[in-house]
């Protein structure tokens, strides 16, 4: 079975340099689907994010969206 990733439900993902020790991200959902399984904490978390950029957890941060569209 397919693992579903953030390129099967993003248009674009677009990473900014935000300073020195800092990276972040813009995602552009393809639908509200989309955006409903990205905005799911089991779905994307600062553990997968410190796991794909090999840090520790607590370096990792999610923010900056509301975790439902209603």
């Amino acid at each position: 079975m397919h693992e579903t990733t953030l390129a099967d439900l993003a248009i674009e993902v677009r990473s900014k340099n935000a300073g020195p020790f800092w990276v972040t991200m813009e995602l552009f959902m393809r639908d509200a689907e989309g955006y409903r399984i990205a905005a799911d904490e089991s779905f994307l978390n600062e553990r997968v994010i410190a796991d794909l950029y090999r840090v520790e957890e607590k370096r990792s941060r999610c923010s900056g969206s509301p975790r439902s569209t209603s």
